[in-house]
């Protein structure tokens, strides 16, 4: 196991998991009625029309929206998406930028990347293109963390907080 060993369930690794888990996805979890994920939901549809409105527009006129997609992405920190080597290392990263808004902008840039693929994509073949989003090697992981970066940077404060 790699965060909870059998021998001790109350060990630091998973304590430590515990609290990387309420730094996270608490919102998403503790606020009423879902409505932190829906609000989610409009703030990354926001996040990507203003990046690369081209693949918002595209996406919204096939009504493939965040809610079909991306609730595997932000519920579960990427972990029902990726396999587990890709998850921590993706975590460590999360962790250095210490800010929950950022989970955001990794799915931003994963979707950009496939971004050629899916303009020119039969609609039929979107959602088996996003559901194949994944890294290659440990390098694309970096990259894909470093485009986040930029973009996070590049966000007006005023959305940031909205995110967070």
């Amino acid at each position: 196991m790699y965060i909870c060993p059998e021998e001790d369930k109350r060990s630091v690794a998973y304590e430590l998991f515990r609290g990387f888990l309420f730094r996270y996805l608490e919102r998403f979890f503790c606020l009423d009625e879902s409505s932190f994920l829906f609000k989610a939901f409009r703030l990354f549809h926001l996040l990507l029309e203003y990046f690369d409105p081209q693949l918002a527009n595209y996406l919204h006129d096939y009504e493939f929206i965040p809610e079909l997609y991306s609730p595997q992405w932000f519920l579960t920190l990427y972990a029902r998406a990726l396999p587990i080597k890709q998850v921590l290392r993706l975590w460590d990263m999360m962790i250095a930028v210490d800010d929950p808004a950022f989970i955001f902008y990794i799915g931003l840039c994963m979707l950009i990347s496939k971004r050629e693929k899916l303009l020119i994509a039969d609609v039929s073949n979107i959602p088996e293109i996003i559901a194949n989003l994944h890294f290659k090697t440990e390098e694309d992981i970096d990259q894909t963390v470093l485009d986040a970066l930029k973009l996070y940077r590049a966000t007006p404060r005023c959305i940031l907080r909205q995110l967070r």
